[in-house]
């Protein structure tokens, strides 16, 4: 199964600088919007289940807090985010989604070249990346076989383009996963985006 899934559009509020404060905080808000397609089919010409489409057919909120600091070359941070899921394709509630990740990063080239103007540096990044879901509910009934608990550790890297522009990177291999019923386990996810 192949398609384009959901996109997100965020929001970010610097909220506190960490000039001033042991931590730098910040506030993250967005909705998952219902981009993504949701008519694929298996190869008997069944459509996939909600869960499995690469697209939810719902709109979906989010809100967070991120904490990072910075050591020396080191930049360290976490977050926690919440997804409130609304009912989208196939009559079906996905379940509500609570992100958590801790990440570090480090700069392994930097570029200033002012003749040019081409300004650019590459990070190296290592993260555990946790979610927890609570269980779908298809046409108003609780299914037994979503929801759980996953932790992946995810290296990768960014390369960011001036002060604006960031591009990105990692997969991740899961340490742990936790799922109620009969699932799917990960063997590695990908992730990849501009900022």
């Amino acid at each position: 199964m192949s398609g384009i899934a959901d996109a997100n559009l965020f929001g970010f509020w610097h909220v506190i600088d960490d000039n001033k404060f042991p931590l730098s905080t910040a506030l993250i808000f967005g909705v998952n919007a219902p981009t993504g397609r949701t008519s694929a089919m298996t190869s008997y010409g069944v459509p996939f289940a909600a869960a499995d489409q690469p697209g939810s057919g719902s709109w979906n909120p989010f809100a967070g807090l991120i904490f990072s600091k910075k050591l020396g070359e080191f930049s360290l941070s976490a977050d926690c985010i919440y997804t409130h899921t609304t009912q989208g394709t196939q009559e079906t509630l996905l379940g509500k989604i609570v992100d958590y990740n801790f990440a570090v990063v480090y700069p392994l080239v930097t570029q200033n070249n002012k003749e040019k103007k081409l300004n650019y540096s590459i990070d190296g990044i290592v993260e555990l990346n946790g979610e927890y879901l609570t269980q779908d509910k298809i046409a108003g009934m609780s299914d037994p076989n979503t929801g759980g608990n996953s932790l992946f550790f995810s290296p990768g890297f960014r390369i960011n383009l001036g002060d604006s522009v960031s591009f990105y990177f990692s997969a991740g291999f899961p340490i742990t996963e936790t799922l109620h019923g009969t699932q799917v386990k990960s063997k590695y996810g990908i992730i990849g985006g501009i900022d």
